[in-house]
């Protein structure tokens, strides 16, 4: 014997299984947008409060762990004249015999760099170092021009505003990739003077 199912039942039914596919698809729109928040690379409100300071050793090493390789590394000084207006920052390695291999990361330098030109007008370029007990490997600074190539736009209106800081700049850092053709392993080793 066959039981029929009443009409009012089905559109029980039916307008439940709706409810819950409006809810599902509303739960993923919601997601999604605050994934693209959480996903930055940079504190960009916390990054603007340094806009067009003034150099000084302590607040930039600070503003200097706000950047990508504070994850790995540890900011060991920063420097900055202003006869060439290039910025450095020194990132300290722990490379042991367990661990002899740090590969730099151009792509994280270039964005990093992009950034800090976009909060400080007076900067002309920035120079990464990394240093291994006497041994440094760096020493070479992004320019300001080569950086705005890479970026493919003038990098200083950026920084003109927070606003513009912090809303349309963010999704343009994050395209920028960056792979020059040099070597980028520091090895434990070779720093330490132990391969000759």
């Amino acid at each position: 014997m066959k039981r029929i199912i009443p009409p009012k039942t089905i559109g029980l039914l039916s307008a439940l299984v709706m409810l819950l596919i409006l809810s599902a698809c509303s739960c993923t729109a919601h997601t999604s947008t605050s994934t693209s928040t959480e996903n930055l690379i940079y504190d960009y409100e916390l990054i603007y409060t340094y806009h067009n300071t003034d150099y000084d050793k302590e607040s930039f090493a600070k503003l200097a762990e706000l950047l990508q390789s504070k994850d790995i590394l540890t900011v060991a000084g920063t420097d900055y004249t202003d006869d060439n207006g290039i910025l450095r920052i020194e990132y300290q390695l722990k490379l042991s015999e367990a661990e002899p291999n740090y590969t730099i990361d151009f792509t994280r330098q270039m964005q990093d760099t992009i950034v800090l030109l976009a909060v400080f007008d007076y900067i002309k370029g920035v120079e990464i170092n990394f240093t291994q007990g006497d041994y440094t490997f760096g020493g070479v600074p992004i320019m300001r021009e080569q950086a705005e190539k890479v970026f493919g736009k003038t990098i200083a209106p950026f920084g003109n505003t927070k606003e513009k800081f912090t809303k349309d700049f963010p999704d343009k850092v994050q395209t920028v990739v960056w792979q020059p053709k040099v070597m980028d392993t520091v090895n434990y080793y070779h720093a330490m003077g132990l391969d000759e």
